[in-house]
């Protein structure tokens, strides 16, 4: 019996020897899979840093056009709201219009005529 309680204690400490060998190694496989989850969750915040910076440049870069394309639609308005305001005031005042297009007429009708007949 002795030697069988020796055998018996014998396989006890060899399969302690292996389940501490075990977790041992589960450990480190955990281990290896945590520290390669952070650099992946690390990878995908720089991911997302550069992703963010981008945008942010593209917000800025349509704003600015933005702007630019509202200065020039006010200049264009600048430019155009006398021609606009002419229209306006001939709608407004249609004999005063006609009675300046008659006069410039006979003025450059008078003028074509002392041309042609001082040559």
């Amino acid at each position: 019996m002795d030697q069988n309680a020796g055998q018996s204690q014998r396989n006890i400490r060899a399969q302690q020897a292996a389940v501490t060998g075990n977790l041992a190694g589960v450990e480190e496989r955990v281990q290896e899979t945590v520290e390669g989850l952070k650099s992946t969750v690390h990878s995908a915040m720089e991911g997302f840093k550069q992703i963010q910076e981008t945008v942010d440049g593209a917000k800025s870069a349509v704003d600015e056009i933005l702007e630019s394309v509202k200065g020039t639609v006010n200049e264009m308005v600048e430019h155009v709201k006398p021609t606009a305001d002419l229209l306006d005031y001939g709608q407004q005042n249609p004999w005063l219009l006609m009675g300046s297009a008659i006069l410039i007429g006979y003025l450059l009708g008078s003028l074509a005529r002392e041309n042609t007949s001082v040559r």
